[in-house]
C-alpha cells in the first residue's frame, strides 16, 4: 500500500542520513589521525622516555617535560634491579604480571640498544631467595614445578658458595639488572632519533 511505501521510504531516508553522517565523522577522524596531534608527557623517567620513544616511532609529535634532569625523580632513585617476587608468591596476580613484564626485557633491551646505537646496560643475572620457614620451602618446591624453570629449588647446605640455610632456597635465573646511567643515555638518544623533544629543568604549572 501507499502507507507501507511511505514507511519504507522513511526508513530508507533515515538510513541514508546516518550513512552520510557516519561518512562525515570518518573523514573528520581520519583527518585528525593524519594530522597527528601533539602529545605532552610530564616526567622524563623510564616510563616517560619509553612512552615518548614509542609514540615518536609511531609518528606522533611528542614533547617531554621534566622538572629536574632526566631520571631526576623516582627512576634516578632506583637501583636498576629487575627481580621477580619470591617463589612462594608465584601464584598471585601481581607477581604473575610482573614476571611477564620482566620476561619482555631481553627483547626490549636489544631493540633499544640497536636503535639508539648505545648498549642500554641491561644484563641477566641470577638471584637466590632463601626460604625462612618449612612452609615457604614447600611452596617453593611446588612453584619450582609450576614456574617451568623460572625458579629452581635447592636443598644443599652450600650451593655455589652461598649458604642456603636449613629450609633450602630457590634460584631465579630470570632476574636481571640495568645500569641506569647508560640506560638513560640510550633512551634519550632513542627519543632524539625518533624526533621526540625533551625539555629538562622545566616546571609545569598549567596545561
Amino acid at each position: 500500500s501507499s502507507q507501507n511505501g511511505t514507511c519504507l521510504l522513511g526508513i530508507s531516508s533515515v538510513s541514508t542520513c546516518y550513512k552520510k553522517r557516519n561518512a562525515c565523522m570518518l573523514k573528520i577522524l581520519y583527518s585528525a589521525f593524519m594530522q597527528k596531534p601533539s602529545i605532552a608527557i610530564i616526567g622524563a623517567g623510564i616510563v616517560g622516555l619509553t612512552a615518548a620513544w614509542r609514540l615518536a616511532q609511531a609518528g606522533w609529535k611528542v614533547s617531554v617535560y621534566e622538572q629536574f634532569q632526566c631520571f631526576g625523580g623516582a627512576s634516578g632513585g632506583a637501583i636498576g634491579a629487575l627481580v621477580p617476587y619470591p617463589p612462594h608468591r608465584a601464584d598471585e596476580k601481581i607477581p604473575q604480571i610482573q614476571r611477564s613484564s620482566i620476561g619482555k626485557w631481553p627483547m626490549f633491551a636489544a631493540e633499544l640498544s640497536q636503535f639508539s646505537g648505545v648498549d642500554c646496560g641491561w644484563r641477566p643475572i641470577e638471584r637466590w631467595q632463601v626460604c625462612k620457614t618449612s612452609e615457604q620451602a614447600e611452596q617453593a618446591q611446588e612453584n619450582s614445578i609450576k614456574s617451568k624453570g623460572l625458579w629452581q629449588y635447592h636443598t644443599e647446605e652450600f650451593q655455589g658458595g652461598i649458604q642456603l640455610g636449613e629450609h633450602g632456597a630457590a634460584l631465579c635465573k630470570d632476574t636481571s639488572c640495568v645500569q641506569l646511567d647508560v640506560f638513560q643515555k640510550s633512551l634519550q638518544l632513542a627519543c632524539k632519533k625518533s624526533g621526540a623533544e625533551i625539555f629538562e629543568d622545566t616546571e609545569i604549572t598549567d596545561l
